[in-house]
């Protein structure tokens, strides 16, 4: 199984209880399916976007906190494994702002539009 597991439609006031929360849904999908589940697309944008403040550097902490759980686990002691270890995009991409007129939409990138490395490709590069 590959799912999207986003958490971006609520302030995120606590990311070690928001990546808690992605893991668990992943455990709760592989356990129900008996099969392995690479969490296909995670994160958070790094701009805002209809009532949500979103930055750079939330998306940083974001994914320091998602990798500082490891990229791996199983979904009980003989469960399926579950792979935690996908980023959402590589690279910004403003015409899916444009199209969905919201700016978080381009904002999922580790990289700018431009190629150039924002907060999140450090915490990337880190792990």
């Amino acid at each position: 199984m590959a799912p999207n597991i986003h958490l971006f439609d609520r302030p995120l006031t606590d990311l070690p209880a928001a990546v808690a929360q992605i893991r668990r849904t992943a455990q709760r999908l592989a356990r129900a399916s008996g099969k392995p589940v690479l969490i296909k697309e995670t994160g958070i944008p790094s701009l805002g976007g209809r009532g949500l403040s979103f930055t750079p550097e939330l998306q940083a902490a974001f994914w320091r906190a998602y990798l500082a759980q490891g990229r791996r686990l199983t979904a009980g002691d003989q469960g399926p494994l579950v792979c935690a270890c996908v980023a959402f995009e590589a690279y910004d991409l403003p015409w899916k702002a444009a199209q969905a007129v919201n700016p978080a939409e381009g904002a999922w990138g580790l990289l700018t539009a431009a190629g150039h490395p924002k907060p999140a490709w450090a915490a990337w590069s880190d792990a």
